[in-house]
């Protein structure tokens, strides 16, 4: 009887064994794919950052990842068994310190560089959150796909991943390279929510090459003196008389290459597993200038400031102020705004931005005496 009972337990593990194997979920590379591992090469040689540059601009994004040549297929199949889910997920390694104090855009989720006052976020861009800050990766594993395995089908597909990377502005810039071996290392991970054969298995990694200067811009700015000659006061016989323009220059000197920057979205710099680059979209570095007069503005729109009201000081007349070299009805500066001007340059450079000044005429009655002004022009780099 124990010999019976041994026997029917034996054939029910037999028959359950065979249940099994029989409704197995199998995972597999195609033939001539495999676990891959890429180094995507950094496209951009040079950046140039300005010092008034807000913190939390974005000063660089890039586009990296896999071309449709080079990506391995995989198939799965159910084997008469339910459908299961293949779950793909992107992970960061080899990641430097957090930005610190950081609650700014990627907050938890900015890394900092090699660079001071740079910080770097990877950014999923295709799949779930595909380009939002939302998709931000950090070293907890990001949810990129969720691909559902029919039923009694040989399911194809393959591995495929693309990412935006962020170079962000954390504080002021020092300037220096960003290596690209010093980047964090990118992971895709692939499981499933059902035991299958194959799974789990790491199907694409990713580390970079190449590297990147970084030069913070500003320039010198000496004081400008203009002298705006002696005038009889029967030159001024109405409100807008005027003496003629003296043109002066504003000089930014010692100035560092400007290269630009890259924060465009919409055609950025790209860098793939086939070790093709293209260059993006490039935004000129500028300046911004504005005039402070100290004795106060008489017309903002149009360009009068006032002059020095101390006592025996000549009145009713103020300095207009106006752009270019041109005295044939020069562009009027607006006191009340910011002038704007970009440039572009591969090596260190002095820059000139050419302004005329004129007395003119504010009140009705005009009297003798001096008639100094002063104004302080502020610059800001971008």
């Amino acid at each position: 009887m124990n010999n019976r009972f041994t026997q029917l337990f034996i054939g029910a593990l037999l028959m359950l064994g065979g249940v099994s194997t029989a409704l197995a979920n199998t995972c597999t590379y195609y033939p001539g794919s495999a676990d891959a591992q890429y180094t995507l090469p950094l496209p951009t040689a040079n950046i140039s950052v300005g010092a008034d540059i807000p913190v939390g601009t974005v000063l660089y994004r890039m586009q990296a990842g896999n071309t449709t040549a080079l990506r391995p297929w995989w198939h799965c199949t159910t084997d008469g068994g339910k459908s299961f889910n293949v779950l793909q997920y992107l992970t960061l390694s080899n990641t430097p310190a957090l930005v610190p104090n950081w609650t700014g855009r990627f907050a938890g989720k900015l890394y900092q560089t090699s660079v001071a006052g740079i910080g770097i976020a990877f950014v999923n861009a295709d799949g779930y959150n595909a380009g939002q800050d939302s998709g931000a990766l950090s070293t907890s594993p990001f949810l990129k796909y969720t691909i559902p395995i029919p039923e009694n089908i040989d399911w194809q597909s393959f591995y495929a991943n693309t990412m935006y990377i962020h170079f962000v502005k954390t504080g002021p810039v020092s300037g220096g390279v960003i290596n690209g071996a010093n980047l964090p290392t990118v992971t895709l991970t692939a499981n499933s929510d059902a035991p299958t054969t194959g799974m789990p298995l790491t199907p694409l990694i990713y580390n970079f090459s190449g590297s990147m200067n970084v030069i913070a811009t500003s320039c010198t700015t000496p004081d400008v003196t203009v002298n705006l000659g002696k005038h009889e006061t029967n030159t001024f016989n109405a409100i807008g008389a005027a003496s003629p323009w003296v043109g002066f220059n504003i000089a930014l000197q010692n100035c560092p290459p400007m290269y630009g920057s890259y924060p465009e979205s919409t055609s950025p710099p790209t860098g793939f597993n086939d070790q093709t680059t293209a260059p993006g979209t490039v935004v000129q570095n500028s300046i911004t200038l504005g005039f402070t007069p100290a004795y106060g503005i008489e017309n903002a729109a149009q360009g009068i400031f006032k002059i020095n009201p101390a006592t025996g000081n000549a009145t009713g007349v103020g300095i207009q102020l106006a752009r270019g070299s041109s005295n044939n009805n020069p562009p009027l500066v607006n006191l009340a705004q910011l002038i704007s001007q970009s440039f572009a340059s591969t090596s260190n450079q002095n820059f000139t931005l050419p302004f005329q000044a004129r007395y003119i005429q504010t009140a009705s009655k005009v009297t003798p005496g001096p008639a100094d002004g002063r104004a302080t022009f502020t610059i800001n780099y971008y």
